[in-house]
């Protein structure tokens, strides 16, 4: 017999493991996943959450991952897949952090629950694929769609938007970290030196996400340092500066676009001192 979908709000002990376990879909969230034991098992969530010290996020830390193994049942590798842990040092910073609600450096940190995007069209299921939380994602690609917060209607994506969707899943798969800190720096010029108007916060709309992204391009996938020092001096020359301030060259963190920032310095010194 199913159990009753009134929600138990009864205290559970702290090594309760939950009778009934969903299958987890193919690229399911671990939030998304927890919820959906809650409901099998008629479970106040946030009851579980607390009871239990399991979060309803999808960043665990390892005794998080512990507790999360002897509720489900899982295998650890299993419980890794679900959370965006699986991304740590490549797509995110090594450093993960949890529902922040202060901005950090820009595509460092994902957002709190109630930010959360999705595609309305792929969750008829219940299911929200942890992919989605991923700054980098801001479209559907099987329904061509934003990806939305809440109860908001799916717009058509444009297609240079789609392009990049395709290209930052191609580069999570590769899991190549470098590339990732490079295109977070870009984020930062495009927003800082650039002065494109938008945030630069992980959880902004899909729509403006996707916009900074298509901004940030021509700095992020320069072939050669050659044509990144090129596109960052042409940055530059649009807001007339010779090279980047102090404060914005410190937030850089990825060699490459600092090689540029450093040798377009060195060149305006030498102008200016050779004139």
């Amino acid at each position: 017999m199913p159990p009753s979908r009134t929600p138990a709000t009864h205290s559970l002990p702290p090594d309760w493991t939950a009778p009934l376990v969903p299958h987890p879909v193919a690229g399911e969230s671990w939030s998304s996943f927890l919820q959906r034991l809650a409901q099998l098992n008629a479970v106040n969530l946030d009851r579980l959450c607390s009871d239990i010290g399991v979060p309803n996020d999808d960043i665990l830390t390892p005794d998080q991952m512990d507790k999360g193994v002897s509720l489900t049942r899982l295998g650890r590798g299993d419980v890794l897949a679900l959370t965006l842990n699986r991304w740590a040092g490549g797509a995110l910073p090594g450093h993960l952090r949890q529902t922040t609600t202060g901005q950090g450096r820009p595509w460092t940190w994902v957002g709190r629950r109630g930010r959360r995007t999705r595609c309305s069209q792929c969750s008829v299921n219940g299911a929200h694929l942890l992919i989605w939380r991923l700054p980098w994602i801001t479209a559907c690609t099987n329904h061509r769609c934003y990806l939305t917060a809440g109860e908001v209607e799916p717009q058509p994506a444009a297609p240079e938007h789609l392009r990049r969707t395709h290209y930052f899943l191609r580069q999570i798969g590769q899991a190549n970290p470098r590339n990732f800190a490079i295109w977070r720096d870009a984020v930062t010029l495009t927003v800082g030196l650039r002065r494109v108007r938008a945030t630069v916060l992980s959880t902004a709309d899909a729509r403006q996400r996707a916009s900074v992204l298509e901004a940030a391009a021509p700095l992020a996938t320069a072939p050669t340092p050659e044509k990144t020092m090129g596109v960052l001096a042409a940055w530059c020359a649009q807001q007339n500066v010779p090279y980047l301030w102090d404060a914005l060259r410190s937030k850089l963190h990825s060699r490459p676009i600092i090689d540029a920032a450093d040798a377009l310095a060195a060149r305006a010194w030498y102008r200016r001192h050779s004139a």
